[in-house]
């Protein structure tokens, strides 16, 4: 069976499950809620960080057997996920929201799997109104995106932002609106006085042509266009950085919790935790970047904001300081490259490496007698954000611009740093 759809998002979907109990450490077995991704001959899964062997599957009962214990407890809930040993990573898989054509019956789009020679060519995010044309194929009882009729907005792969602009009618005749931001393919809707127009208006570029022959719009009528557009290449000034620290005093299972700025959904947040001991995964995040660096230990996480979000929580894995930083990214849509760097002691100017994406954004992690601010001050057009540790002993900071780089204020043979750079577009 075959239909016809548009694309109306493309998301990466990690194989595995969800833990059903509460696990201790040192088990030799774990339940999952569904254990239909995972091999009755057994392979390679990843929970919490910690990859293990296992060596059987119980489908009905959702028992995995390990090859290795659990090196730490684990609780329901946390992501069990299928791992590729080869290639060192988790496995995806690319799956799309299709709106089928002609179905009017039915507003929900279908979830289907992106076939593997497609996975290159559709690229993750938010599509808007009209995404790429597509033929899917019901393969038993799954639907599958078999192939690519024609392509939609060029800039789908862009994080996709709603507004409305408002206008106050001053003068009698045909309107002409002038939007804030170019609206994407056929997301535009006009509204006189709050009810819709349907066809009585033309758009071009980010201009709106009312007419009215028949002087029916008068002055004072409120005109209100709605329409989605794409984010443009992020700058400095896109960036809201939010952060939070605890105490040495911290003990194991205490959780941090992490406020996120200001954002609309569609934006891209980056969740840096800085930690002298162990962190679970918030749950939803993605983990982008690990660096194991003793006392400059970070972690990268990324997901894409729904637009509820108010903040974050990290618990601790032992008794130790921990740190956080969220930074919302507007008009970006994903993590395209990740690397670490540290330099033992850190020279001054301090420049991470550079990674792939339109915009750099660099975690550092700084190990010395002092506060990182004393340490610490932004170049080349970048901002910077300061978190402190309550000793002063340990020091967490982000920077983010089109290539970061820090002048290190003092020369003390005793200063570390670590760090971590995304990029993102």
């Amino acid at each position: 069976m075959y239909e016809h759809g548009r694309l109306q998002e493309v998301q990466i979907v990690t194989f595995g499950s969800e833990l059903s109990a509460d696990t201790a450490a040192g088990a030799m077995t774990l339940v999952v809620e569904d254990a239909a991704d995972f091999d009755e001959n057994g392979g390679s899964l990843v929970i919490n960080d910690q990859v293990i062997v296992y060596t059987a599957c119980d489908d009905d009962t959702g028992t995995l057997t390990l090859a290795a214990a659990l090196a730490a407890d684990a609780e329901e809930g946390d992501r069990v996920k299928l791992y590729d040993p080869l290639y060192l990573t988790v496995v995806t898989s690319k799956v799309a929201q299709v709106k089928v054509d002609g179905d009017l019956d039915d507003a929900d789009p279908i979830e289907a799997v992106i076939a593997m020679h497609l996975v290159d060519q559709l690229d993750e995010g938010i599509r808007g109104l009209r995404g790429e044309s597509v033929l899917l194929e019901l393969d038993d009882d799954e639907w599958r995106v078999v192939d690519v009729l024609g392509f939609g907005d060029p800039n789908a792969g862009v994080g996709v932002r709603s507004k409305i602009d408002s206008f106050t009618v001053t003068a009698t005749g045909d309107q002409t609106l002038v939007l804030t931001f170019t609206p994407t393919f056929e997301s535009d809707h006009v509204y006189w006085n709050g009810v819709e127009q349907q066809g009585q208006y033309s758009i071009s570029g980010n201009i709106v042509t009312i007419p009215d022959p028949d002087g029916i719009i008068q002055v004072g009528d409120a005109l209100d266009v709605k329409y989605d557009y794409r984010g443009a290449p992020v700058s400095p000034s896109a960036f809201g950085i939010t952060g939070s620290t605890s105490d040495k005093s911290a003990t194991a299972g205490v959780s941090l919790e992490i406020p996120i700025g200001d954002h609309e959904a569609g934006d891209l947040l980056i969740l840096a935790v800085g930690r002298r001991t162990d962190t679970a995964a918030p749950s939803g995040w993605t983990l982008e970047q690990t660096h194991p660096y003793d006392v400059g230990a970070i972690k990268v996480y990324s997901r894409v904001a729904t637009g509820a979000e108010e903040s974050v929580t990290i618990t601790a894995g032992g008794s130790d300081y921990m740190a956080g930083i969220c930074v919302v990214v507007a008009g970006a849509s994903e993590v395209v490259g990740a690397t670490t760097d540290v330099e033992d002691p850190a020279s001054s100017p301090y420049s991470p490496p550079a990674v792939a994406g339109d915009t750099q954004i660099t975690f550092v992690a700084v190990d010395g007698p002092s506060a990182v601010s004393e340490f610490f001050s932004a170049v080349g057009g970048t901002s910077l954000a300061n978190l402190n540790m309550n000793s002063g002993l340990w020091g967490f900071a982000a920077a983010e611009g089109s290539s970061s780089s820090f002048t290190l204020n003092a020369t003390d043979p005793t200063v570390y740093v670590s760090s971590i750079t995304v990029g993102v577009s």
